[in-house]
Protein backbone atom coordinates (compact mmCIF):
# COMPACT_ATOMS: atom_id res chain seq x y z
CA UNK A 1 0.00 0.00 0.00
CA UNK A 2 2.81 2.43 0.81
CA UNK A 3 4.35 1.98 -2.64
CA UNK A 4 1.00 2.73 -4.26
CA UNK A 5 0.67 5.91 -2.18
CA UNK A 6 4.17 6.92 -3.32
CA UNK A 7 3.21 6.31 -6.95
CA UNK A 8 0.09 8.42 -6.54
CA UNK A 9 2.10 11.17 -4.86
CA UNK A 10 4.57 11.32 -7.74
CA UNK A 11 1.74 11.19 -10.31
CA UNK A 12 0.38 14.34 -8.70
CA UNK A 13 3.77 16.06 -8.49
CA UNK A 14 5.22 15.12 -11.87
CA UNK A 15 3.45 17.78 -13.96
CA UNK A 16 4.21 20.45 -11.34
CA UNK A 17 7.86 19.39 -11.27
CA UNK A 18 8.18 19.81 -15.05
CA UNK A 19 6.20 23.05 -15.01
CA UNK A 20 8.57 24.54 -12.43
CA UNK A 21 11.52 23.51 -14.60
CA UNK A 22 9.96 25.25 -17.60
CA UNK A 23 9.04 28.38 -15.62
CA UNK A 24 12.65 28.66 -14.48
CA UNK A 25 13.98 28.27 -18.00
CA UNK A 26 15.53 24.84 -17.39
CA UNK A 27 15.44 23.45 -20.91
CA UNK A 28 18.73 21.65 -21.55
CA UNK A 29 19.50 18.14 -20.34
CA UNK A 30 22.30 19.51 -18.13
CA UNK A 31 19.98 22.07 -16.51
CA UNK A 32 17.29 19.48 -15.87
CA UNK A 33 19.86 16.99 -14.58
CA UNK A 34 21.04 19.57 -12.06
CA UNK A 35 17.44 20.16 -10.99
CA UNK A 36 16.91 16.41 -10.52
CA UNK A 37 20.16 16.18 -8.55
CA UNK A 38 19.00 18.96 -6.22
CA UNK A 39 15.61 17.34 -5.79
CA UNK A 40 17.04 13.89 -5.11
CA UNK A 41 19.63 15.29 -2.69
CA UNK A 42 16.90 16.97 -0.66
CA UNK A 43 14.73 13.86 -0.81
CA UNK A 44 17.62 11.68 0.40
CA UNK A 45 18.51 14.08 3.20
CA UNK A 46 14.92 14.17 4.39
CA UNK A 47 14.70 10.39 4.21
CA UNK A 48 17.91 9.98 6.26
CA UNK A 49 16.43 12.26 8.91
CA UNK A 50 13.14 10.32 8.93
CA UNK A 51 14.29 6.73 8.33
CA UNK A 52 17.99 6.65 9.16
CA UNK A 53 21.09 6.25 7.08
CA UNK A 54 21.03 2.45 6.69
CA UNK A 55 17.45 2.30 5.40
CA UNK A 56 17.94 5.23 3.05
CA UNK A 57 21.20 3.83 1.73
CA UNK A 58 19.59 0.42 1.10
CA UNK A 59 16.66 1.93 -0.77
CA UNK A 60 18.83 4.21 -2.88
CA UNK A 61 21.05 1.22 -3.67
CA UNK A 62 18.03 -0.75 -4.86
CA UNK A 63 16.86 2.21 -6.95
CA UNK A 64 20.30 2.33 -8.54
CA UNK A 65 20.00 -1.36 -9.43
CA UNK A 66 16.59 -0.76 -11.00
CA UNK A 67 17.95 2.14 -13.04
CA UNK A 68 20.92 0.08 -14.26
CA UNK A 69 18.65 -2.85 -15.18
CA UNK A 70 16.19 -0.58 -16.98
CA UNK A 71 18.98 1.11 -18.87
CA UNK A 72 20.42 -2.22 -19.97
CA UNK A 73 17.00 -3.30 -21.20
CA UNK A 74 16.52 -0.10 -23.16
CA UNK A 75 13.90 1.28 -20.79
CA UNK A 76 15.81 4.38 -19.76
CA UNK A 77 13.05 6.69 -20.91
CA UNK A 78 9.72 6.71 -19.13
CA UNK A 79 6.76 6.95 -21.53
CA UNK A 80 4.79 10.16 -21.14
Amino acid sequence: MSIEIGKELWSGLHATFLEIADLNGLKTPDERTAMWAGFLSCFAGSMVFDQGYATTSAIIGELRNIIVDSSRKGLAEVPK
